[in-house]
């Protein structure tokens, strides 16, 4: 529980152990490093206001009513070398120079599980990025809204170093500069189910380099589709 409405880590570095920052009305100044292999951090009713969030160990990261905004490039980069698990719940990022969210493990048997719901995603450079080029990345978006980011308001890279597997459920994805949704290489799949797909400038979706961009039928598309989906899955 904090007991003070600002809070400066100056950088500070959490390794090995659990933390739980339960601060309404909080602001956090300083970056936050979160290293190590056994660390579950959890900050409630922060703001994070040009302050980084840098993942690049292993364990657990949990986000609740927090704000993640104007950041002089990405506000949260999850880059672990180690199997991560990540939650963010009715939280915000917004107005980065960079992507809001950066997902990409890095060498040596990093792994990313992630779950939005709740989020907004809005006025960053870029939205949601994953990268499978070093490990494999599966990231469930629920309830939540990716719009108004200068690039692609989501996209999946998939690499050699496994599956990148996204799955969109009752999400906005609005008025993004480029592609609403891009999927890129054979290791990238997006499954979209009951989301809204507004006026995106590059098109609903981008499936490239064999990516696919999987419907469950039930989506609603205004504007461009780009490439439209590659598949189809059957309501069950």
């Amino acid at each position: 529980m904090c007991v003070t409405p600002v809070l400066d880590t100056a950088g500070f570095g959490f390794n090995n152990s659990t933390y739980i920052f339960d601060c309404p009305s909080a602001t956090f100044l300083g970056g936050i490093t979160f290293a190590g292999n056994n660390v579950v951090l959890k900050f409630q009713g922060v703001a994070f206001s040009g302050s980084v969030i840098k993942v690049s160990g292993g364990g657990t990261l949990i986000l609740e009513d927090c704000v993640l905004e104007d950041v002089a490039g990405t506000a949260l980069d999850i880059e672990p070398n180690a199997p991560f698990d990540l939650v963010m719940k009715n939280s915000r990022i917004s107005n980065n120079t960079a992507v809001g969210v950066l997902i990409k493990p890095s060498s040596g048997g990093g792994s990313v599980t992630a779950t939005f719901d709740g989020v907004t995603i809005t006025n960053n450079a870029g939205g949601l990025k994953t990268d499978t080029t070093n490990g494999s990345v599966t990231v469930d978006i629920f309830n939540s809204t990716i719009n108004k980011n200068a690039n692609n308001g989501l996209i999946a890279l998939g690499g050699a170093g496994g599956q990148n597997v996204i799955t969109v459920k009752n999400d906005i994805i609005a008025t993004n500069g480029q592609a609403g949704i891009e999927a890129s290489g054979f290791n990238a799949a997006v499954l979209v189910n009951n989301a809204v797909l507004d006026s995106n400038t590059g098109g609903a979706l981008s499936a490239v380099s064999s990516g696919r961009i999987v419907t469950y039928q039930n989506n609603t598309v205004v504007g461009s589709p780009g490439t439209g989906f590659t598949g189809a899955a059957s309501p069950q």
